[in-house]
């Protein structure tokens, strides 16, 4: 199984890179924000879900270890494939999707494309108990998120600067005071 990839952009169009990694050509499927990162003839640090079926291969890549481990719980509901799961993880960061399954907030998942009000609602019901924490405990990060969107920051920038902070920053103005510091360095 292939888990990570670090190679060179030969090409990007949405939903698929191609990823040189040793002389070799890698089709990626990546989430949309992710292109925004990817830059043609540039080094990139993938982390890869292999997905395999009977008549094909397929990688997908992720900026961060998180996007990928939500998107391999994401496969678990019953309807829910790559393809899906890849719209998932695309619209919004991992920590606003988890905050919306604890708090049942099935509209976000419904307003995606592909995901119908009934596997928003199987998503919720499936991976409640799944992700381990309870109502509220991680929206001031979708607030982060928020505000830094609002500033003018791409998602994939955004989710980046949030993966960096520190765990035990809670509040949302240090949060995003943290994660502006880390978009400066940039």
């Amino acid at each position: 199984m292939i888990r990570t990839l670090r190679g060179k952009i030969l090409s990007k169009v949405p939903p698929q890179a191609v990823v040189e990694v040793g002389g070799l050509g890698y089709g990626i499927f990546a989430p949309f924000d992710a292109f925004e990162i990817f830059k043609l003839n540039e080094e990139v640090f993938l982390f890869t879900y292999h997905h395999i079926t009977e008549d094909r291969q397929q990688l997908y890549g992720f900026l961060t270890v998180d996007q990928r481990d939500f998107f391999e719980l994401l496969l678990t509901v019953s309807g829910v494939g790559p393809k899906s799961a890849l719209s998932v993880v695309s619209s919004n960061t991992t920590d606003v999707l988890r905050s919306a399954i604890a708090e049942g907030g099935g509209d976000i998942f419904a307003s995606i494309a592909g995901i119908g009000k009934k596997t928003a609602e199987r998503i919720i019901v499936d991976l409640k108990s799944k992700i381990g924490i309870q109502p509220g405990m991680s929206s001031s990060y979708g607030d982060t998120y928020e505000a830094l969107r609002a500033l003018g920051f791409g998602p994939a920038e955004v989710r980046q600067a949030l993966a960096g902070l520190p765990p035990q920053t809670k509040d949302t103005q240090e949060q995003i005071k943290l994660a502006l510091k880390a978009l400066a360095k940039r």
